[in-house]
């Protein structure tokens, strides 16, 4: 924010964050990853299903499955979803990843933009 006078005169200029919050659904999705297991032990260069039970109260939006080798991202696929209930059943192929720990992540939106993020480790060996 900045003023100008009638002469011309301008003040400082003030900065101030500000968040806007949704008065209406305040509610964030429900996800539950279903498979594979937290910890789960899987052969790299084959397919990883990844199951989740996704909800929420009004309507959804979009989900993210995202899959890490440290902080390197190896996977990432967006896909809009809708209503209140779905089931995710995506495919990520391991095909050329190393042996190691990885991390999957699946954040999913609703139409207000509520998020909820969930994760769960795997090794390939």
């Amino acid at each position: 924010i900045t003023a100008v006078d009638k002469s011309g005169n301008m003040s400082d200029v003030s900065e101030r964050d500000i968040f806007i919050q949704n008065s209406g659904d305040l509610i964030a999705p429900l996800v539950t990853i279903q498979t594979p297991l937290e910890g789960a032990t899987l052969a790299a260069g084959g397919d990883i299903n990844v199951q989740a039970a996704i909800t929420d109260n009004l309507s959804l939006k979009r989900f993210e499955l995202k899959v890490y080798r440290g902080n390197t991202l190896v996977s990432d696929t967006d896909m809009d979803i809708s209503g209140t209930e779905y089931t995710l059943n995506q495919t990520v192929s391991t095909l050329g990843w190393s042996a190691g720990n990885y991390t999957i992540e699946l954040l999913v939106f609703d139409e207000a933009q509520n998020v909820t993020d969930a994760d769960i480790n795997i090794v390939l060996n």
